[in-house]
């Protein structure tokens, strides 16, 4: 298959004809004749269109108002490429997240946002926001109503059909989670390109790592929080473990868990800010489990790892960020060491944590010659994870790995988040914040066929 793709500007030319106005030069780099008709995919609406030969610029491209119509009317930067004997106009990257009721829309995603609107202009992208509910009804010819982010303020118009879903939305509330997953499985059923889409379970994504041989080993042993005898006997002898509900965030919903010599679960966990300490005896243990499950839909215990901690005896792990590039391979993006508080249980942002650079930190904790060799190490165990992960679920595109090092430098990987947020990278680096948010759109034009490195 032959592919030409370009950069250009639309224009609206005022005529109710479907006809499409481009350069001699670019009439000859597309291989098409004045005055002939072919068809033009904008989205996924599909239109046969004639073309004409203007005499302005090179990378001016003028649609008639019917086809402008499809592209929201407005003129824009886009890319347009050839595939046998259609052209198409794109990509068209909806950014997926919950409009709220405040003004600016979209709350605290709102910088993030504008961002990275302001990337995908830099980069001749079509980019808009689509909130969950937005396609009920809809159908490719209507288009879809969303926002875009135009000269200082939030705009609704409506648009073509993703070719590209970016996901942005990290906590789904229980009685949206339905809708959200039907309609990414909806715009995935008819080919559009679904980053960070749903990947199902803390527990299921275990499995799937569990499955690969060179991973398994980085894995601690981790069971769903079912049973109160299995339980007791996971924590026999002394260890201790986490418990995690299986579609937590942000450190939420997280105990501590060890068992005294007359079989007590000794639970330390995270309440207003403040740290609590309860013991369950054995009569009162397979009720809690049951109440706890109910309430956040399940739970997992993972062994306690004796990770690295410094002389204050706060322990440390990391979040490696792992991105798709333009040409379609993983990068390693950002290297993040997160500390915890005196005393915390959980290393994140959100309970008290501390965020830096993961080589500056492990300069600090380590011999200098240890450091290199262990991030070279930990960076392995990441591409071997992001390709697993991608082989058991199709698609991925970005990977938050939250990686764990114990004090005999043994890797573990503690858990994997196909949806990872940006705040701890506007603390550490914005370079390294703002090349986050430009590789999945450089990935986006790769996955989409706009880019000569496009399969």
């Amino acid at each position: 298959m032959s592919r030409f793709v370009r950069k250009i500007k639309i224009i609206e030319h005022q005529s109710g004809e479907k006809r499409i106005w481009i350069s001699g030069l670019l009439a000859k780099q597309l291989n098409v004749l004045p005055g002939s008709s072919l068809t033009v995919g904008i989205g996924h609406v599909r239109q046969r269109a004639s073309i004409s030969i203007h005499r302005r610029a090179e990378d001016e491209v003028y649609l008639s108002s019917p086809l402008s119509t499809l592209c929201g009317g407005a003129v824009r930067t886009l890319h347009i490429k050839m595939t046998e004997n259609e052209l198409h106009l794109g990509p068209w990257i909806a950014v997926y997240a919950f409009e709220t009721k405040q003004n600016p829309p979209f709350g605290s995603l709102n910088t993030l946002l504008k961002d990275t609107f302001a990337a995908a202009d830099k980069q001749g992208l079509a980019m808009y926001i689509l909130c969950p509910g937005s396609i009920a009804g809809s159908t490719e010819e209507s288009g879809l109503i969303g926002y875009q982010y135009r000269q200082g303020k939030w705009v609704k118009n409506v648009f073509p059909w993703p070719d590209f879903l970016l996901s942005k939305i990290i906590v789904v509330p229980p009685s949206k989670r339905k809708l959200v997953d039907e309609e990414q499985q909806r715009l995935f059923n008819r080919g559009c390109h679904c980053l960070s889409r749903p990947l199902g379970s803390k527990w299921s994504m275990y499995q799937a790592m569990s499955r690969h041989a060179q991973l398994k080993i980085h894995l601690p042993a981790t069971r769903l929080f079912l049973d109160a005898d299995q339980v007791s006997q996971f924590l026999s002898g002394g260890k201790g473990a986490y418990i995690k509900a299986v579609r937590g965030t942000q450190g939420r919903n997280i105990y501590k868990i060890a068992q005294d010599s007359l079989g007590n679960w000794v639970l330390v966990y995270l309440q207003d800010g403040k740290k609590k300490t309860v013991k369950l005896p054995p009569r009162t243990q397979p009720t809690w489990i049951k109440q706890q499950n109910r309430r956040a839909g399940g739970y997992l215990i993972q062994r306690e790892i004796k990770l690295l901690q410094d002389e204050q005896g706060r322990i440390c792990d990391f979040r490696w960020l792992l991105q798709k590039d333009g040409t379609g391979l993983w990068q390693v993006t950002a290297r993040i060491a997160r500390i915890g508080a005196v005393g915390a249980i959980t290393t994140n942002l959100s309970t008290g944590g501390r965020v830096c650079q993961a080589r500056a930190h492990l300069n600090a904790l380590l011999e200098p010659l240890t450091v290199d060799p262990l991030l070279r190490s930990i960076d392995q165990v990441a591409f071997r994870c992001a390709q697993q992960m991608e082989e058991a679920f199709g698609l991925i595109g970005e990977i938050g790995l939250d990686i764990g090092v114990d004090q005999d430098l043994r890797i573990w990987i503690l858990e994997a988040n196909p949806r990872p947020g940006r705040k701890m990278l506007k603390i550490v680096s914005t370079a390294e914040r703002l090349l986050s948010l430009e590789r999945p759109l450089e990935y986006a034009r790769y996955a989409t066929g706009f880019s000569l490195y496009s399969p």
